[in-house]
């Protein structure tokens, strides 16, 4: 999902952004009993009743409107932050008092207001935009704020979705391929010590070069120290090819003809002489799969051959194909349940930035590349019109989906304890066969998506448990026998 917001100062983004940088969860709003929920930390601490108040836009926004954020608070820039929200009537109260980011102090005071009662009955969204005003001593924030739907009226026994079937049968070409791909991944250029060593193609070779035609050096013909590989086709005509058999240290002239449709157009159709001297070669080298290797090149550092290496890409597809299936299931549960209620509806607002920020994020993509959404375009043989109908699609999926999972985390009061993040470190260190450590660390430097992502695996289970128990069970009993073969 993606938030927006237009703020007037930039006082106010260090605030905000203490509170709400990636704050991936709704200001609890309970729209029953009217109560209306702030956050408040250090710089907002003034936050009365009086300066509170709740507009209904339509059947699916409201806006909520917070006053008196103080100027002064705003400025601070090293503070004990007090977090307090209502839900319903009942205000929850937390002091963060040691020193730590703003990031972790916000994702510290969600989780302790997130495990609320209170917070779990709300039936909200995931999504907001977040409007800034300010007026000589105080900031105005609106939040626009879209309401979820109420899945609670489906029943999940009678949604008729087909029955999942689980395997981990799995190729043995798919575990070559995998081989194959590391192996490539990990082959170098290795510089050639034999003063001897004749060059081959496929090689790297460093040389320098001047060019001339007729016998007139020419602007870009000249390089001291360039890297080409023999028989990639880099250089025009057959360039490389005459290199081949020349050692380190053999000077060569080098003919050839430029193209009669060269982007030189004074070049075009010369011919062309090329003074070359080999300055190094170096060989395309394959790893050999051994203890040293393993141990210096990854995270494998106990595997000892190739076949460590392939029972650890047979667990990995084993358990993809199994995650895929759960996968399917769950999507077809999604829709199912979408398709119920023809009330259920996208909020105007949340399907807006969600189409926003999918074709933001998909230029800015393009953009790194060196590409603009018009070659794109082009390229794909497709219409602007084409493109953001199937936007427009994609934005549909993704709130449905999130919005669907937000609620059934809800109903089967899904969190994820320590404990299970320490089963999740073993069970990705037994499939992945890297130490837990490894694991723990790149799970801790994004906990937020993992914790997602652990809730998500939690909902599918719980649903297939309730629609189908004895599916459950034998996805749990594959995944045993993934890790123990």
């Amino acid at each position: 999902m993606y938030r927006e917001w237009n703020s007037n100062s930039y006082l106010f983004d260090s605030c905000y952004n203490a509170a709400m940088t990636k704050f991936k969860y709704i200001l609890p709003l309970s729209l029953a009993t009217v109560s209306i929920p702030i956050v408040a930390v250090a710089c907002s601490q003034n936050t009365d009743t009086d300066d509170k108040k709740i507009e209904t836009k339509d059947n699916s926004e409201v806006n909520v409107v917070v006053k008196s954020i103080s100027t002064e608070e705003v400025q601070k820039a090293d503070f004990e932050a007090v977090f307090r929200v209502t839900i319903s009537g009942n205000e929850f109260t937390k002091l963060v008092d040691d020193k730590k980011t703003n990031q972790d102090i916000v994702n510290s005071f969600f989780s302790y207001v997130s495990d609320s009662s209170e917070y779990k009955a709300l039936k909200l969204s995931q999504n907001w935009v977040a409007n800034v005003t300010k007026s000589e001593s105080t900031y105005v924030v609106t939040y626009n704020v879209p309401k979820a739907n109420d899945f609670s009226t489906v029943d999940l026994n009678t949604l008729g979705v087909e029955k999942p079937s689980f395997s981990i049968n799995i190729e043995e070409s798919e575990v070559d391929s995998k081989l194959n791909d590391f192996i490539e991944s990990h082959t170098k250029f290795v510089i050639e010590k034999n003063p001897e060593y004749l060059a081959v193609l496929g090689d790297r070779v460093k040389l320098s070069f001047v060019g001339k035609v007729d016998g007139v050096e020419f602007e870009g013909g000249k390089s001291e120290s360039t890297d080409l590989i023999l028989g990639s086709k880099s250089f025009i005509g057959n360039f490389e090819e005459q290199l081949v058999g020349l050692k380190v240290g053999d000077k060569k002239v080098v003919n050839v003809k430029f193209p009669d449709n060269y982007r030189a157009t004074n070049l075009a159709g010369k011919d062309a002489a090329f003074d070359v001297v080999i300055l190094e070669i170096a060989k395309l080298t394959k790893p050999t799969l051994n203890f040293e290797f393993f141990k210096s090149e990854t995270n494998y550092v106990t595997f000892t051959s190739a076949d460590d290496l392939k029972k650890i890409f047979k667990r990995q597809s084993q358990y993809s194909k199994l995650q895929k299936s759960l996968e399917a299931f769950y999507g077809l549960v999604v829709n199912k349940i979408w398709g119920e209620n023809s009330d259920f509806k996208y909020s105007k607002t949340e399907l807006k930035n969600e189409i926003t920020g999918l074709k933001n994020s998909f230029i800015n993509r393009l953009r790194q590349n060196g590409q603009t959404l018009q070659n794109y375009l082009m390229f794909v043989n497709q219409t602007e019109e084409q493109f953001d109908a199937e936007t427009d699609s994609t934005a549909r999926e993704n709130i449905k989906y999130q919005e669907i999972s937000n609620y059934l985390f809800n109903k089967f009061n899904i969190t994820i304890s320590d404990e299970e993040f320490n089963k999740y470190f073993l069970l990705m260190s037994q499939i992945n066969g890297v130490s837990e450590e490894i694991i723990k660390t790149q799970v801790n430097s994004r906990k937020e998506s993992y914790t997602y992502t652990l809730k998500l695996e939690k909902a599918k289970l719980e649903v297939l448990k309730l629609i189908y128990p004895e599916q459950e069970e034998e996805f749990k009993r594959l995944v045993s026998e993934i890790i123990s073969n």
